[in-house]
């Protein structure tokens, strides 16, 4: 027997009226096949029946630059008369589309186009991207998975306790992370889906669904000494509401299960919303609510109603020395599901220096200072002495190329070192 994939939309159900399927299949080995048509109750009419060879439609993807993946996604689909393709590329916010190429050539620089179909003259086209950052919230884009993809498929949630706060019964969730590193709060939230969200320039976009009430959060590594810029994109239909997003520092925290609390009694805190196992509260590096609207502050202060668009929003926060990991939650309110996409962040370093003063004054001995260049390919080393001005050599300074280790710049050639003769 020889596997066949029907092909998609078409409605196999259709009763009292003609209808057409196509089904798709490799003969393999075969030079002969048979095809039964059978039937369980009612007669079936059939006509028209035909078969072709198919040659597979597939498109390749090459990503270039500061990441090898995460820059963008590319398809190929063939219309119902079969006589014309369409290629649409799409790249994400961290990078830009090249082109669609045969080979090394050339064949379309716009995203989209449409091309006569011919079996005997069909190539597989490579769609090229450059990425001009590296997105390290990785998989925050949802173009390339299948509608219907649960993110915390595989989560872990326990009911802890339960506690009558007023006259209403509230909840405490313990969780473990997805494989993902997704997760929610509530046991009745536990699928988050990947779904057909249109923007105002593309009718097939991918989103992340969140129903309303969930919590829905994301465990991300980061590096210390960084600066972080995050943004994502969302949409609220009308009766859903923005809510609480926060960014929490869950560094100093160790343990594998996360509690959620939906507002019980003690942990009424916006901010708090997710704690540690222990009811330890997280610190939150960033905090926003909107209750009861959907408005957001433009840049020049100016709310804004956000209901039935899209929107884009971008925060900034630094992590310390000791800073490794952070939990990013989103809280929609409301009676309607709330769409996230586009989920970005970046960072650049932000060099520091220890000073250490021996001898008689530990106070007035002098300084130092790092500063990362703009284009972020070398950080300057800069110290200064505190003696008197006739003194000569009071300020030293180095380039390093960025990401050398310290303790191996007295042997590099390639450092440029200053003092004051070239100061």
């Amino acid at each position: 027997m020889i596997n066949y994939r029907p092909k998609d939309g078409d409605n196999k159900n259709v009763v009292g009226q003609w209808t057409k399927r196509t089904l798709y299949f490799n003969s393999g080995s075969f030079t002969k096949i048979a095809i039964p048509f059978y039937h369980k109750v009612h007669n079936v009419y059939i006509d028209n029946v035909s078969v072709e060879e198919y040659v597979e439609l597939k498109v390749n993807v090459v990503i270039e630059g500061a990441d090898d993946k995460n820059a963008g996604v590319a398809s190929v689909t063939l219309n119902d008369e079969g006589t014309e393709l369409t290629y649409v590329a799409k790249a994400f916010s961290n990078a830009v589309f090249k082109g669609w190429y045969d080979g090394d050539t050339l064949v379309e620089s716009s995203a989209s186009f449409k091309k006569a179909y011919d079996t005997a003259t069909y190539k597989v086209l490579t769609a090229k991207f450059e990425c001009l950052f590296k997105n390290e919230f990785a998989n925050g884009y949802f173009d390339d998975l299948a509608t219907g993809t649960n993110v915390v498929v595989d989560q872990v949630i326990t009911k802890e306790a339960d506690a009558n706060v007023n006259g209403s019964w509230k909840y405490t969730f313990s969780t473990k992370p997805s494989s993902t590193f997704w997760l929610t709060q509530q046991a009745a939230y536990t699928n988050v889906p990947v779904v057909v969200k249109a923007t105002e320039t593309e009718a097939t976009n991918k989103a992340l669904e969140i129903k309303q009430w969930a919590n829905l959060a994301r465990l991300v590594s980061v590096k210390p000494n960084h600066k972080y810029q995050l943004s994502f994109d969302y949409y609220l239909p009308t009766g859903a509401e923005q809510g609480n997003f926060n960014i929490y520092n869950v560094s100093n925290y160790n343990g594998t299960n996360y509690i959620g609390y939906d507002n019980l009694s003690g942990y009424t805190n916006d901010k708090n919303t997710w704690v540690a196992l222990d009811g330890t509260k997280f610190t939150s590096i960033y905090h926003q609510r909107y209750s009861a609207r959907a408005d957001y502050v433009a840049d020049d202060g100016t709310p804004v109603d956000s209901h039935d668009r899209w929107i884009t929003i971008t925060v900034e926060f630094e992590t310390d020395n000791d800073d490794n990991k952070i939990l990013i939650a989103w809280t929609p309110e409301g009676n309607q599901p709330y769409y996230l996409d586009n989920v970005v962040l970046s960072s650049v370093v932000i060099p520091k220096v220890n000073v250490v003063t021996t001898g008689e004054d530990t106070t007035n001995a002098g300084g130092a200072y790092a500063k990362l260049s703009e284009d972020q390919k070398q950080i300057t080393y800069v110290d200064f002495v505190s003696n008197s001005l006739g003194d000569s050599k009071v300020r030293n300074a180095f380039i390093l190329p960025y990401n050398k280790f310290l303790d191996k710049f007295a042997e590099d050639d390639t450092l440029v070192r200053f003092n004051d003769s070239n100061l």
